[in-house]
């Protein structure tokens, strides 16, 4: 794959797609995180950006493995680990 370049911009696009859908899922699910936990809006600004944080810690953390261990290998492994979860909470 090395040399191709349109392969890696459809592949980092492809993430950054599922970074944004992750993001609007949450968004989508509040108001039935709301009613199952019982919070006001301000509890639930919290779980959101509870949330988002371990999200963002997420990805720096997965950017120090791609460093280590190849950013290929480590893209594959969070993609197929994004959609092994996804399909578990469906």
């Amino acid at each position: 794959m090395r040399g191709h370049p349109w392969w890696v911009l459809a592949s980092v696009a492809f993430g950054l797609v599922m970074v944004g859908l992750d993001g609007t899922v949450v968004a989508v699910a509040n108001p039935v995180i709301a009613r199952d936990l019982h919070t006001s809006v301000s509890e639930l600004q919290w779980i959101t950006n509870a949330y988002l944080l371990v999200l963002a810690v997420g990805l720096v953390f997965g950017g120090k493995l791609g460093d280590r261990f190849g950013r290929r290998k480590i893209f594959l492994v969070g993609v197929v680990g994004f959609e092994v979860l996804g399909s578990r909470s469906r």
